[in-house]
């Protein structure tokens, strides 16, 4: 098929290192493998900036898979989807077919993609921060947890089909009428509607866009979870001591975590350790050390928690526990 958004081609390259750093700049951190000889190798892209957001189309003209590891940019969410050939994106650990699904990419979503020759892709992407604070005036009022949209989106009915037929029209009336977004009025109309589209997506926060009148039901179970949780985090704490304080059942805690709040309940309890370590790593004491805040905290191994908190905070431990103590 050919591409949308010819009116504004950012590259059509052969090269798998250019489009790497193509990727880099325009959606996020990327590794190409598994990409056979250089002539077998190719990919399009057009893109455009419509206001704080981005629209881009993707032609894959070879078989390759891209590696992002684990998301660790600057708080952008990507919304995109498949058309012509099948190609599969995988999404901490769990693998499907673009085609059929849509995904929705955040940071620390740990993501692999195979892509096939002549599959192609329509991505949108915006900050975090700018759709939340779309959802907070939606609202009227600040969110009390973050916004958390589904990783996984079937394309063939409802929301889904809703999005994908509200980008396409968006790309192909751009692509018969470029000049409009020469006009801020209706550059600022298509940006609303784009973050209308993404807002509408399923998040932990659906309910209540879907009816502001009425906030969200979170189950007793996993209100009751969180609050355990929190204040054990220090603690040496497993799943069945979480089951046993709120009387429930493995597969419906895991099952209320992921539909209400979009993460698990390990996530959840590796955040609440992670900031205490950071305040504790801002605020220290003269006897305190990585090690010793880690271990409070409830890190067991040292390594992987420095290695999730470069991640989070863009800085060694060592590095934010140096600058609070030469305050």
């Amino acid at each position: 098929m050919n591409c949308p958004l010819s009116f504004s081609p950012l590259a059509a390259t052969s090269s798998a290192e250019e489009t790497e750093v193509l990727f880099q700049e325009q959606l996020v951190d990327s590794r190409i493998i598994n990409a056979g000889t250089a002539k077998a190798f190719g990919v399009e892209m057009n893109g455009v900036l419509i206001g704080n957001t981005s629209l881009s189309f993707i032609r894959h003209l070879s078989n390759y898979d891209i590696d992002c590891g684990d998301i660790d940019g600057d708080g952008e969410i990507i919304f995109g989807f498949g058309c012509g050939q099948p190609s599969i994106t995988s999404i901490n650990g769990q693998s499907f077919n673009v085609i059929d699904h849509a995904s929705v990419i955040t940071k620390h979503s740990n993501v692999t993609h195979k892509r096939f020759a002549e599959s192609c892709e329509v991505i949108l992407k915006c900050s975090a921060k700018l759709i939340e604070e779309r959802s907070q005036a939606f609202l009227d009022r600040s969110l009390s947890d973050d916004l958390v949209f589904e990783h996984n989106i079937a394309m063939d009915k409802g929301i889904g089909a809703h999005a994908r037929s509200t980008l396409l029209y968006v790309m192909n009336n751009l692509d018969q009428n470029p000049e409009l977004l020469d006009n801020p009025l209706i550059a600022a109309n298509y940006e609303d509607l784009l973050l209308g589209t993404l807002l509408s997506l399923p998040s932990n926060y659906s309910e209540e866009l879907s009816d502001p009148g009425k906030k969200s039901s979170v189950p007793g179970a996993v209100s009751r979870a969180e609050e355990y949780m929190a204040s054990k985090a220090d603690s040496p704490l497993s799943i069945a001591d979480v089951l046993s304080h709120t009387g429930c059942s493995r597969k419906a805690l895991f099952e209320n975590f992921r539909k209400h709040r979009g993460y698990t309940p390990g996530e959840f309890l590796a955040n609440e350790r992670l900031k205490q370590a950071h305040e504790r790593l801002s605020k220290p004491s003269e006897s305190d050390s990585v090690t010793s805040i880690a271990f409070e905290s409830g890190f067991s191994h040292l390594g992987r928690f420095s290695e999730i908190y470069r991640k989070r905070y863009g800085v060694r431990p060592s590095e934010t526990l140096k600058r609070a103590l030469l305050r």
